[in-house]
């Protein structure tokens, strides 16, 4: 998947729980001093993405993530290391 579709969809997902607008969510945006995310919202969109890209994202890993870049970095990171296990 694509950066930018990644992106979007990270975008769309915090659109859900949030009152930001779509213009408010950029790549470099900082998930807690842009956005404003608490870590109810953080989990909330780490679920979200887990759903609709059927991957696993370990706290561990999502804990080093403080924009929306780091996310789109991380999911991209995890389905290339699906893919190259063989899974989906």
């Amino acid at each position: 998947m694509e950066n930018d579709k990644v992106f979007m969809m990270i975008r769309e997902s915090i659109l859900v729980f949030s009152p930001l607008k779509e213009t408010d969510i950029k790549i470099d945006s900082n998930l807690s001093g842009d956005l404003s995310l608490d870590s109810t919202d953080r989990l909330e969109l780490v679920l979200d993405l887990e759903q609709k890209l059927d991957i696993s994202i370990p706290t561990e890993d999502y804990g080093w993530c403080k924009t929306i870049e780091d996310v789109v970095l991380l999911v991209k990171q995890i389905q290339a290391q699906n893919t190259k296990e063989g899974i989906k």
